[in-house]
């Protein structure tokens, strides 16, 4: 079977982002007669992240958030501080479900494909050529959800601030987190 390598919109990446946007366009009846590409070299079938996230009330991703809290611990050597969040709850979901989640809508569709590819590069807005490792393919209209190169050039030149957090699994043989809180920061220091 030979790939179709036109498309009226292609995605670029199978991130948040990109299958987000896929989702919205295929809630929308006006995309059903284009043919949407999404491109990732990627199969997205392993959990590679967490997305945590506070919300009020219920919300378009509850049924597959893994975990929800309305309540927060502070923790210091001198003090342990509860806090209730109101009206707010702190969620979280696996990259996992919310991948699988977005390829089962998604394959629901005949106009969209999924392509596993790594894209080297984009010439063009509309009317685009997009350059893989496999093949190229042209669209309408692309849009990429990588983080552009020149990002990282202007680094040199301004402060640039990364927030990022880094966590582990924990397995513990006894009970000892309280399934009804999450620590929000945990500063007890170790002499």
């Amino acid at each position: 079977m030979q790939l179709e390598t036109h498309f009226d919109y292609i995605i670029i990446g199978n991130g948040l982002a990109g299958l987000q946007l896929a989702m919205g366009f295929a809630d929308d009846p006006f995309f059903d007669s284009y043919t949407i590409a999404l491109i990732d070299p990627s199969t997205k079938s392993s959990n590679d992240k967490t997305w945590s996230f506070w919300e009020k009330k219920k919300g378009q991703w509850d049924h597959i958030v893994e975990n929800s809290w309305n309540t927060a611990l502070f923790k210091s050597n001198k003090e342990l501080l509860t806090l209730p969040l109101g009206s707010y709850q702190y969620k979280s979901i696996r990259s996992l479900d919310f991948y699988n989640e977005a390829k089962e809508k998604l394959s629901l569709k005949s106009n969209f494909q999924f392509i596993l590819d790594s894209v080297d590069s984009v010439q063009g807005e509309e009317n685009a050529l997009i350059i893989g490792k496999e093949r190229s393919y042209t669209s309408n209209h692309v849009f990429d959800s990588r983080i552009p190169n020149e990002f990282f050039k202007k680094q040199e030149t301004y402060t640039v601030i990364h927030q990022h957090f880094k966590g582990w699994v924990v397995e513990t043989k006894e009970a000892c987190f309280d399934p009804n809180a999450f620590v929000m920061m945990d500063y007890r220091f170790q002499h």
